[in-house]
């Protein structure tokens, strides 16, 4: 190799850091992202939930929970995807006019809103439910009791836990991009 060649050689800039640099920023990534906002479904982009990271620990604590006290087997994965909705969901949100803002915002509340009374109240079917309602009675009246839609916004809160923040949407437009 000429010295000149060595020079080009070595004066290029690295184009991408090693391995170690991107599995060691990536890391950083997946710890600092532990919630997803998730579009509940029907809502045209209006309303969305926040949803924290659940730990293998109680997502079997919900399946546990959910196995004890369900009888009917085709209702066990229903409610458990309702379960987990619920256990997750940090905080209910809405988009208005560009802005992100909290239900309790919106509504004058202190307390943030989830899967509870207030959201009942909020979207107006509070009529709906029982004198005390649960907040699985609340989500699937939120879901105008769509039991597809349920699984479906549940099967997405999952993907994004199990890739802690990767859609595979993002992962497949990465292979084939």
């Amino acid at each position: 190799m000429t010295d000149s060649a060595h020079e080009l050689f070595e004066e290029q800039p690295e184009t991408s850091g090693s391995i170690k640099d991107k599995l060691q920023a990536r890391r950083v990534e997946i710890a600092d992202n532990r919630t997803y906002d998730l579009d509940i479904p029907g809502y045209n982009g209006d309303l969305y939930a926040v949803y924290k990271l659940l730990d293998g620990q109680r997502l079997n604590q919900i399946a546990q929970t959910v196995s004890k006290t369900t009888r009917d087997r085709a209702e066990r994965g229903i409610t458990a995807a309702i379960d987990t909705l619920v256990v997750a969901c940090k905080e209910i949100r809405v988009r208005d006019e560009g802005r992100d803002l909290s239900v309790s915002e919106v509504a004058g509340l202190e307390s943030e809103v989830r899967y509870d009374s207030q959201l009942a109240a909020f979207l107006g079917f509070s009529g709906e439910l029982s004198d005390t309602p649960t907040a699985r009675e609340v989500l699937r009246k939120v879901f105008v009791d769509n039991e597809i839609a349920i699984a479906a916004h549940n099967q997405r809160l999952s993907r994004w836990m199990m890739g802690n923040g990767v859609s595979l949407d993002e992962e497949l437009l990465e292979d084939f991009g």
